[in-house]
């Protein structure tokens, strides 16, 4: 009785494992992980920007920079500045989450092959190692019936 139990049992976990259900029931922190890392570090690096921002408008006024009025085009190149800084900021933070992406999708790679290659094989074998012993149970008792028979047959 109980090799049926366990047989039960593994054809129930190796059909759960085939159809991905358990990898469905459970969720890979990809978001989190991105959410977390990403974002922290993210607003990290615009609050970094911002402040620098900050002390360059709390400079002196450059209006009257220069002969001719030059001072506007010093708080242009500020401006231009100030954006490709903002637009340096974003690219960082797009590369660090391609990075942390690219770490999770490898774990994740890692624990698919992981589960195709070593998981399913082992309880294939298991499988058929039960089957193998519940078959030849199944021929003791039969040739312990049979012989029980003929016994009796023979006494009678």
């Amino acid at each position: 009785m109980l090799p049926a139990i366990s047989l039960i049992l593994y054809k129930s976990r190796l059909r759960t494992r085939r159809s991905g259900s358990r990898l469905g029931k459970r969720t890979f922190p990809v978001s989190h992980c991105l959410r977390s890392r990403s974002t922290g570090n993210r607003e990290q690096v615009r609050s970094q920007a911002r402040s620098r921002a900050q002390n360059l408008t709390h400079c002196a006024d450059f209006n009257l920079t220069g002969l001719g009025r030059g001072g506007q085009q010093v708080l242009r190149a500020k401006e231009v500045y100030a954006k490709a800084v903002e637009t340096l900021v974003e690219l960082a933070s797009l590369q660090t989450a391609f990075t942390t992406l690219d770490e999770v999708i490898r774990a994740t790679n890692r624990r698919v092959n992981a589960i195709e290659h070593v998981i399913i094989p082992r309880l294939e074998n298991t499988i058929a190692f039960i089957l193998s012993e519940l078959d030849e149970a199944d021929r003791e008792e039969f040739f312990r019936c049979a012989t029980f028979v003929t016994a009796l047959d023979f006494h009678c």
